[in-house]
């Protein structure tokens, strides 16, 4: 090296070392005045994160991460074995089994109707079964028990009413035809008007009649009938 470039190296070097020195203390200056008080303020305030402040922190290299995170062997087996299941597959096995419930229970109310009409159908048999014995029987005897109210409209006297709705009286008697009433030893002979009957307001499928108040008081004199009275109606 020359005379020229030695004494230029001379004069540079100390403005090196000075530069490199102010450098190197001043990053230990940061790193030990400066950070712990700023990290300090920063814990007083509540800046910093809860797993900083309790020592934990992210690994950021491969040694840093295999000794911080080492996986469970039980939980690799499982991995393996597919003993867990996704999120996404417990959502769809969800979705599944209430398509599931919904369809049977459609199903079950699907029966549950059919059943209703199957009992309602029963019974609408039964109900005619026992009518068609009734008018049977009533054929038999030539005649059934009905039972007598009262009305206050001479107009109607000598004619009995007689109760479109029930079944005996619809089926077996004629309009305008003459019927014999019986109650213990009293007898009496009445002209039938068939129609439609009202008890206490509702209309009724029983086999019920109305009488002029003195046609119902000679049929049921001598009994204790309170307006309203059984009699065997006969043809």
């Amino acid at each position: 090296m020359n005379d020229f470039w030695k004494g230029v190296l001379a004069g540079i070097l100390p403005t090196i070392i000075l530069t490199g020195s102010s450098f190197l203390f001043f990053d230990i200056f940061v790193e030990r005045a400066v950070v712990p008080n700023v990290v300090e303020q920063l814990k007083q305030q509540n800046y910093i994160n809860q797993n900083l402040k309790e020592g934990r922190y992210v690994a950021t290299t491969q040694d840093a991460f295999n000794k911080n995170y080492v996986i469970d062997s039980n939980i690799l087996i499982n991995l393996k074995n597919e003993s867990y299941a996704l999120v996404r597959q417990v959502e769809d096995l969800q979705r599944q089994n209430n398509e599931k419930l919904q369809s049977a229970t459609k199903q079950y109310q699907k029966i549950a109707f059919q059943q209703s009409e199957q009992v309602a159908l029963t019974h609408s048999r039964i109900d005619k079964l026992q009518n068609t014995v009734k008018i049977l029987n009533s054929r038999l005897n030539h005649g059934f028990e009905v039972k007598i109210y009262y009305h206050n409209n001479p107009e109607y006297k000598g004619e009995i009413q007689l109760n479109t709705d029930n079944v005996l009286i619809r089926s077996l008697l004629t309009n305008g035809m003459e019927y014999n009433l019986s109650q213990g030893n009293n007898k009496a002979e009445f002209r039938a008007l068939l129609r439609p009957l009202k008890v206490e307001g509702e209309f009724s499928s029983d086999p019920v009649a109305n009488l002029y108040i003195d046609d119902h008081k000679k049929l049921f004199i001598g009994t204790k009938s309170s307006g309203v009275g059984k009699a065997y109606l006969t043809w």
